[in-house]
């Protein structure tokens, strides 16, 4: 979050979430008694990151959490830490939200993914940089790593659509992502939807990823309540994209 406009960044605003809904089922299940055994954990490997991270938390009054145990922080490579996060889910059997938001490709693959896949109630937001893939498929060597980590081979090969203009560019970026997402992840449901670098290119695509249908239209519900962009400001052929007509049955999806 912005320091100067007093903004929460996301572990915050998760922090506030959570919060929130604990709240609602107490009043509005008329369970007051009610309460949540959650824990988050937070890893960051940039030292000055983390830093800014431990003081944002507190500069929202919400260091409570940190002492009480339920947020933890880790100053590391989420490779580092991947197995030690899957233990935890594991362990306490309940539902596992992953928000990933990887620099580049280096520490992230889609075993980590397979293995999220098949906690039970898992879900995971990954955050999928179309400058880095662009940067991948321009580059031999590194699109060969690339398809190492992710089992790229079969996508992003239509050399028309990459040379193509910027808009059938992207639109074909965004599908083969899905596709591959889908394909090599094993979730049932995959959700893409966009933040916009210019009123036609996205730079990030936020990927949802789930094995459950409510999971996924909750997020559905929540993007057409607070996204004022969808799909129609300039890039109106997302629409008969992958990334906004997921079939509802996942016995019509292709695996």
């Amino acid at each position: 979050g912005s320091k100067k406009e007093r903004v929460p960044g996301s572990p915050a605003l998760i922090v506030y979430s959570i919060l929130s809904g604990l709240q609602r089922v107490k009043s509005e299940k008329s369970k007051p008694e009610f309460n949540l055994d959650w824990k988050l954990v937070l890893v960051e490997s940039h030292p000055s990151h983390f830093a800014s991270l431990r003081k944002s938390l507190a500069e929202f009054q919400l260091e409570q959490y940190v002492h009480s145990g339920n947020i933890e922080f880790h100053n590391a490579e989420f490779a580092e830490k991947f197995d030690y996060c899957i233990d935890i889910a594991r362990s306490r059997k309940g539902t596992s939200f992953f928000f990933l938001d990887p620099y580049g490709y280096t520490q992230l693959n889609v075993g980590h993914l397979l293995q999220i896949m098949r906690l039970k109630n898992a879900e995971v937001l990954l955050n999928f940089m179309m400058e880095f893939i662009e940067r991948f498929l321009d580059s031999p060597k590194e699109r060969e790593s690339f398809n190492m980590r992710w089992n790229a081979e079969a996508y992003f090969q239509d050399v028309r659509l990459l040379s193509a203009n910027q808009d059938m560019k992207q639109r074909y970026l965004q599908d083969e992502t899905a596709k591959l997402l889908r394909a090599e992840s094993r979730f049932y449901y995959v959700y893409i939807f966009s933040l916009l670098k210019t009123i036609s290119r996205a730079k990030y695509y936020l990927v949802h990823l789930a094995n459950h249908q409510t999971a996924q239209q909750v997020v559905k519900e929540a993007l057409w309540k607070y996204n004022s962009v969808y799909s129609f400001s300039g890039h109106s052929y997302w629409a008969n994209g992958m990334a906004y007509m997921v079939p509802e049955n996942p016995a019509q999806q292709s695996l």
